[in-house]
């Protein structure tokens, strides 16, 4: 009778430890989870800032020694309209690796 009991014991000790470690990686999961999302909500926010750096010197570069063309060129990259399109595009973006 001492055996089954501590066989049953034994079984007990196994179930609970299980469990346990069952709920540590789920723990682990989760953070692991959380540190991705993180890293991605990072890398976006390094990518529009870069972005607003690239239109920033866009703005503040000398046109002066540009050909008609070439200054044509800039004044439509550098029109609102077709900023805010590449910053929607940025924000669908964003708002689909999101969900």
């Amino acid at each position: 009778m001492d055996g089954i009991v501590l066989l049953g014991d034994n079984i007990n000790k196994i179930v609970v430890t299980t469990q346990e470690r069952k709920k540590e990686r789920e723990k682990v999961t989760e953070a692991q989870f959380e540190i991705s999302r993180l890293n991605l909500q990072a890398a976006q926010e390094q990518k529009e800032a870069k972005l607003l750096e690239a239109y920033n010197n866009l703005l503040v570069r000398d046109t002066s020694h540009m050909s008609e063309e070439a200054k044509a060129s800039q004044e439509k990259i550098l029109h609102p309209r077709n900023y805010l399109v590449q910053m929607m595009k940025h924000e669908i973006s964003v708002e689909h690796n999101n969900s």
